[in-house]
């Protein structure tokens, strides 16, 4: 972390697709809190509960995928995921079930999730793993949770559940003072691009203890066939099969490794806090946090897995563009092709090409495209590749 030094591009990609969302009255984007990949499209979530569909190559708006309600096509809340084998977009429901819809939005039906520890109000995430089974994820909030996953196929009663293998201590919820949910773009730059999807702050009631739990589908991800998971304070990352979990890295944060014994004191201010994996095949990207009860700084690290060389960057530099010269990013979704997608504000388009006039001679055709961006346009997404 001490270490200085950039993030260019070129090393972990071979090129980088920027698509402006176009603006409409039924797309206009609010604060985003995903953006995720599915074939040809691209599905973007809001802090004001929208889930907008837009075309991959063009970034023309296709439709709105429904809404919140309990009515038979309305869902839960806009946190959907992407079954990559498929298209198949899944939003939480009301009632212990999975709302699901085709990759062009179309609603396809609502599946019952079956859990034998817990009610599946407690499941926090989901993907998919091998065959037609799904799996749900426990997120252990205070520690409370005896179990990880509930795994379920759509359409029977199946269901199995895979116990822990350690122990983390626990809190009741008579101990927990304070709770406050922040959401939205508006919080990243405190808490680094895993914090999109929203975090919960609890302070509780004794002196010097409480705890950050980041929420989304930071916990879950994909690469080719396999399906990956690491638990904060675990800093193991497993492989899971439906016959359960198998360590495949471990990181180690040294002199910075945070206990999961220790997890509720704020004491441990200094220690890294791992926050969200992504991965394409030679790399694994990774951020954390040092200081995130009272002095946040979220970085960003890449891990080569051949030379086992790993780099570091606060999340405040970007990634270098030094393909075309443009605004540094950062990816905050990946898909199972290894594909990575990030957002990049219009705000900060408009201001880089009114910084860069004396170079316009020199952008790539590429750029040239977007200086029609206006500041109140939605924003263009940025992919990876």
């Amino acid at each position: 972390m001490n270490r200085k030094t950039s993030l260019k591009a070129s090393d972990y990609f071979e090129t980088i697709h920027y698509i402006p969302l176009e603006t409409t009255d039924e797309s206009v984007v609010g604060e985003v809190t995903s953006v995720l990949l599915t074939g040809d499209k691209i599905l973007v979530t809001t802090v004001q509960q929208q889930a907008l569909l837009f075309n991959r190559e063009t970034g023309k708006f296709i439709r709105q995928v429904e809404h919140i309600g309990e009515d038979p096509q309305g869902y839960g809340a806009a946190t959907p995921w992407i079954d990559d084998r498929t298209g198949t977009i899944y939003f939480p429901g009301f009632r212990e079930e999975l709302v699901r819809f085709d990759a062009d939005g179309n609603f396809m039906d609502k599946i019952r999730i079956t859990a034998e520890e817990s009610t599946a109000s407690n499941l926090m995430s989901y993907t998919w793993i091998e065959d037609s089974t799904l799996i749900g994820y426990y997120n252990n909030m205070i520690g409370n949770n005896d179990y990880f996953f509930t795994l379920f196929q759509p359409g029977t009663d199946h269901t199995r559940t895979t116990l822990r293998n350690d122990y983390t201590p626990s809190i009741g919820l008579d101990e927990i003072q304070s709770i406050n949910v922040l959401k939205g773009g508006s919080i990243t730059d405190k808490y680094g691009p895993a914090a999109m999807p929203g975090i919960i702050y609890m302070e509780m009631t004794e002196p010097d203890m409480g705890t950050v739990v980041f929420t989304g589908d930071n916990f879950l991800w994909h690469l080719d066939e396999n399906t990956y998971f690491k638990e904060p304070y675990n800093d193991t990352i497993y492989s899971i099969t439906t016959e359960g979990l198998t360590p495949r890295l471990i990181f180690d944060p040294g002199k910075y490794h945070w206990k999961s014994t220790e997890r509720f004191m704020q004491e441990k201010d200094k220690a890294i806090y791992i926050t969200k994996i992504l991965e394409n095949q030679p790399y694994l990207f990774f951020y954390f946090i040092t200081g995130i009860f009272n002095d946040p700084v979220p970085y960003l690290g890449v891990y080569h897995k051949n030379n086992q060389e790993v780099k570091v960057i606060p999340t405040a530099l970007g990634i270098e563009d030094d393909l075309y010269g443009f605004v540094p990013a950062l990816p905050f979704a990946s898909n199972s092709k290894g594909e990575m997608a990030g957002i990049i504000p219009t705000e900060k388009i408009t201001e880089w090409f009114t910084e860069n006039q004396q170079h316009k001679a020199r952008w790539p055709e590429l750029l040239r495209e977007l200086t029609q961006i206006r500041e109140e346009d939605n924003p263009v997404v940025v992919i990876y590749q």
